[in-house]
């Protein structure tokens, strides 16, 4: 009735430090592979902001030829819309910067830093989200609500 049915495990147990280099050297990996998605990204922001600078100034020389203010006001939503594509732009270049940071300087410390960017860029991404979605729904709103005040 005394038998021991435990059996010792077929392999030595994982040093926990080398583990833990392990698990670093591995997400160090994954972070730097993610870094030319980052700046492909940033690229394309910067082509965005540039589309948007040339409509800006195409709708100025409209405006201007019309003496429209219509071509003014879309100027106007032109560049801001560009300014939200620099804000995006540079929030992804300060994470692809410490994607290099962990290419180049592998580490707990880089990691750390790549972890708090991300965490940045997710979290001011979720806030001009949501603040575009507010305008646009203020927007169709006023698109319906003030034709029919007006009739």
């Amino acid at each position: 009735m005394s038998e021991n049915y435990y059996s010792p495990p077929a392999s030595k147990p994982v040093n926990p430090q080398e583990f833990s280099q392990q698990a670093l050297n591995t997400m160090a990996d994954h972070v730097t592979r993610t870094r030319g998605w980052l700046l492909f990204f940033v690229v394309m922001f910067g082509l965005m902001i540039l589309l948007m600078l040339v409509a800006a100034v195409g709708m100025l020389v409209v405006g201007a030829g019309d003496n429209s203010l219509f071509g003014a006001g879309m100027a106007v939503v032109y560049l801001l819309v560009a300014v939200v594509y620099g804000l995006f732009g540079w929030i992804i270049y300060r994470v692809a910067r410490a994607a290099g940071t962990v290419r180049d300087q592998p580490g707990a410390a880089s990691l750390i830093e790549f972890c708090d960017q991300n965490r940045r860029m997710w979290k001011t991404w979720g806030i001009i989200s949501i603040t575009i979605m507010s305008l646009y729904i203020v927007g169709i709103v006023l698109a319906i609500a003030i034709p029919l005040l007006a009739a």
